[in-house]
Formats: structure tokens, sequence, C-alpha cells
């Protein structure tokens, strides 16, 4: 018997919001172990000293709802909160306001590190660059929460000692699945800037599981331009842009194919886990910015393909770059789907 399951991300619920309340240091030095000997990013460190104030917490741009000390450049912020069931959710959603960089630790463990160097940080480390003023970064991570009280506690440090303004604000989602595979309508990392997308800071391309994409822009697809359909519209002026999508898929070995549904316009290169998978109306040979598709397709084209289970245990990572027909096409549309084929004996 086969049995074909179609599986999809579904619900998502806000654990911390932007604009919550927040304890947070700012005495322009690295905060002190407590009492017991806790560091500030433990689970039990004790944060009865600290000061409090709702996001957007910082100083220098004069749109903060608390203002921190002026002269620290590096600032320091814990929020603890209560999950009951952490087993119900595969997914965390981190969405981080920030200027200049950050490190962000969920119950002592360093998870996301945005504009900053590799290595050991401390209060005199700067930001690997000058961010725009309240830069936004988004990424998910596979589901580290523990059932009850949980901790997560960033740092924000500034390009220099003499930096004017300092930001952060943060959200938080659980994303629930029944199966990580995804839907039609799922939200997608995008990168739309008329080239191609540069490596990351560690030298991993765009379509490596461990790139890092959390500077790429955000939205529900159907993602283009031109059709009027669109649920997140992306720069017209760009003649390829690029996808990605990470889900967690506990146990891959379930699956015995897979099935790829591709909504398109003009050509699509498809690749899992860093692999190209599917060629759609694409050339032969290698591929980049500048490579047209092969002809024009209709709006919104669907196709679908069969093949084998490339799945792992844990994070997987789906790329896709749509290609338009010539310079001057006029509408550029991506949506994408996976479902699992199951073999049952009986």
């Amino acid at each position: 018997m086969i049995l074909v399951l179609f599986f999809a991300l579904n619900a998502q619920a806000q654990l911390i919001d932007y604009n919550d309340n927040w304890k947070y240091y700012d005495n322009a030095q690295e905060p002190a172990n407590d009492g017991q000997g806790d560091a500030w990013t433990s689970l039990d460190f004790d944060d009865s000293a600290w000061q409090s104030g709702n996001g957007q917490l910082g100083y220098g741009d004069n749109d903060e709802n608390t203002v921190l000390n002026a002269n620290t450049y590096t600032a320091y912020f814990l929020k603890s909160f209560t999950v009951v069931d952490a087993s119900l959710y595969d997914l965390l959603e981190l969405d981080l306001l920030y200027d200049d960089g950050a490190v962000v630790y969920l119950n002592g463990i360093e998870v996301w590190r945005v504009n900053m160097p590799n290595g050991t940080i401390n209060y005199a480390t700067f930001a690997s660059s000058t961010s725009p003023d309240n830069a936004s970064a988004s990424t998910l991570i596979g589901n580290v929460l523990q059932s009850g009280t949980n901790v997560i506690a960033i740092e924000i440090h500034q390009r220099s000692a003499n930096s004017s303004d300092l930001s952060f604000d943060f959200k938080l989602s659980l994303i629930e699945a029944t199966d990580g595979l995804p839907e039609f309508g799922s939200i997608w990392k995008y990168y739309d800037l008329a080239q191609a997308p540069p490596a990351d800071a560690q030298g991993d391309l765009w379509t490596a599981i461990d790139f890092d994409d959390s500077d790429w822009s955000s939205g529900n697809a159907h993602l283009g331009y031109g059709d009027n359909d669109e649920a997140t519209e992306i720069n017209e002026n760009t003649y390829t842009a690029y996808f990605r999508k990470s889900f967690n898929i506990e146990d891959a070995s379930i699956y015995a194919n897979l099935e790829y549904e591709l909504s398109y316009d003009d050509g699509a290169v498809v690749y899992l886990n860093g692999q190209e998978i599917w060629r759609v109306n694409m050339p032969a040979g290698t591929i980049n910015y500048n490579t047209f598709a092969s002809s024009t397709s209709s709006d919104n084209q669907l196709i679908s393909t069969i093949s084998g289970n490339a799945l792992v245990d844990g994070i997987n990572t789906l790329t896709v770059e749509v290609h338009q027909r010539t310079a001057t096409s006029s509408a550029l549309s991506f949506d994408f789907a996976v479902s699992g084929t199951i073999s049952q004996e009986g």
C-alpha cells in the first residue's frame, strides 16, 4: 500500500513580541556573575539588580521607548518566559532589531550571531561593520526550548567606541508543525538586489545549509512582481531572484519519495541541502545571475516532479533561483510545495 501524506507548517505562537519588557544592563562594562557564580547568560542568573524597560531600547535615535546609558558601547538584555510543552514545536523564528551587532543566547547556549566577528566575545568586542539604523534580521533554528522557564539573553555591540547610537528590540515565535515539509504560501527568505548573493562571512554559498541568511528579507509566497497577485512583492529591477527556506524533519527515513511542486515565471533551479535536484526551463551548464530562462513561461506556471528522498534528520534547506527570460521581462513569480510518499506494507 502506498500512502501519500501532505504536511505543512501550520501554526505559530508568539513568545516575545516587539515592545515587550526586558531586563537590561548598561553600566559600560560586562555584567558580573551573580552571588551564586552564574554568568549573565545562564538560566539561573539572578537579574534582580538589573533595570527594566520596554523595547525598543537604546540611545541616539530619539525613537526609543527606553533610553539607555549613552556611555556604554555594549548593552546586555535578558528576558524569562514560560513554555508549557516545548515538545509541541519544531522550529523557532528569531526576529531582531539591532544597531550595530548582536549575539543571542538561549538558556545559556549561543544560538545566533549577527554582524559580529568569530571567536570569544566580550564587552570590548566591536561589531564587524556599521549597520543601518534599526537594522533587522531574522532566522529559523531548531527548537532548543525546555518545558517550563526559559531565558533569552542578548548583547548588542557598537561598531566603535564613538558610535552615536545603539538599538535593540526582539521577537520570538514558536512554529508548530505536524511535519516540516513546506506548503504553498509559506514564508521564504529572499534576495532581490539585482545580483547573485555573496557568500556569507564564513564563506558559505547561498545554497548551503549553514549559509547565514539573517540579512535577507522574508515574506509569504507567492513572491514576485508584475502580476499584481503577489503575497510579497519583490524588487522589480532584479531579473534573477533567490529564495531560501529551512525546515525541520524529525525522521527523514519515513519518506520513500518526495514530490516537488513549483509555481514559476520564467525558469528555475532548485537545490536541497546544497545539491541541485531540479532544473526547470533553464539551459544546461553553469548558472549565474545573468543566465536567462530557455523560453518564456506562462504566468504562475505550475509544474511538479517526483524524486528520491534526499532529506536528512533535523534541519533541511531548500534554495531556489528564479530567472527571467530576458532583462526586460515584465513579471517574475515563485511559490513552492513539497509532499512526501510513505510506503507501508500490508
